[in-house]
């Protein structure tokens, strides 16, 4: 249990540090992009394709919202666990959410999040990740103080006042 601990706990600081560097990359690779593209295409072209990503980035986020809404309901409507598409909602709106930010490496990522085999492997790598973190089934952090021993007692609340009869 402990070397789990101790693996997740590498694995949180690894990808931490991943997100770090790819925070300050991916705005050089966006640049790099745009000026490779913009050689191939032209200025103009380039423009209309950025403004034409973030229409339907706007476009994705609007409808994506409201479908996923509408499923929700039908699946709380019908007795069961919505959750697996509130993710999918979930992954889908971030796809939009890339779509809309400039740039084609973020366009290429919104693009492949719209696929529902990619937002597929997404999600169960999500949970499967989520599952891991989160420790062995049934364990609950606040199940018991920190000191691991149950204090019983009685209490009475000083700032309520005592009926008078």
């Amino acid at each position: 249990m402990f070397k789990v601990g101790i693996l997740i706990s590498t694995m949180n600081i690894r990808i931490s540090k991943i997100i770090r560097v790819l925070v300050f990359l991916l705005p050089l690779l966006e640049i790099a992009g745009f000026i490779v593209v913009g050689s191939w295409l032209g200025v103009l072209p380039t423009l209309l394709l950025i403004v034409l990503t973030t229409f339907l980035g706007f476009f994705v986020i609007r409808t994506q919202g409201f479908m996923t809404m509408l499923q929700v309901q039908r699946r709380v409507q019908a007795g069961e666990h919505p959750a697996q598409d509130v993710l999918g909602g979930a992954l889908l709106m971030f796809g939009g959410v890339l779509l809309v930010l400039p740039g084609f490496i973020t366009d290429i990522m919104g693009f492949l999040l719209l696929i529902p085999a990619v937002r597929g492997l997404v999600l169960r790598l999500l949970v499967h990740a989520s599952i891991l973190s989160s420790g062995p089934a049934g364990a609950d952090s606040r199940a018991e103080p920190p000191s691991g021993r149950t204090i019983e007692g009685e209490f009475q609340r000083a700032d309520k006042k005592k009926d008078q009869s």
